[in-house]
């Protein structure tokens, strides 16, 4: 049980939310209410939203906003769901927006996701953690990785 970490997807409402805490669930992937989103993070369940819904500025659904979850601090990462680049996009379209400042909304996709499945070891730059860094330029508004840069060695401290 320990070593499993559990999501529930699609909470509708606080008694869905309160009812995957009770079965420990770690983390409400999607929630579809604020509501819902609100009573996952009161239980100190992580709140994960795609990152897609970022970019297009609303869900394809109609269910709750991801922005929205941020600006009210409830949306702990992004994930890809059904559109991979948009977990580059996201991060640099809400620090335009100004909804997060840029390392803030990098957190989002990287360290707190880390953090979410116990990958105490990577996510952030900080000495002694593991050292995977993707390079990204800004054409216009849209990211563009320039350089991916993969390492087992851990960062050395000068």
């Amino acid at each position: 049980k320990d070593n499993l970490i559990l999501l529930a997807h699609d909470c509708e409402n606080e008694a869905t939310a309160e009812s995957a805490y009770y079965m420990h669930v770690k983390a409400a992937e999607f929630p579809l209410t604020l509501e819902a989103a609100r009573k996952a993070a009161s239980l100190g369940m992580h709140v994960i939203a795609g990152a897609p819904n970022i970019i297009r500025g609303k869900s394809h659904s109609g269910f709750v906003s991801a922005t929205d979850l941020i600006k009210l601090g409830l949306c702990t990462s992004l994930t890809s769901d059904y559109l991979p680049f948009s977990l580059i996009a996201a991060p640099f379209l809400i620090a335009i927006k100004k909804i997060l400042p840029i390392h803030d909304a990098i957190k989002l996709v990287t360290k707190n996701p880390a953090k979410i499945i116990g990958l105490t070891d990577r996510g952030e730059i900080a000495c002694g953690l593991r050292a995977d860094l993707t390079l990204v330029t800004l054409d216009g508004n849209w990211p563009r990785v320039v350089r991916t840069i993969c390492a087992n060695d851990k960062f050395a401290c000068l």
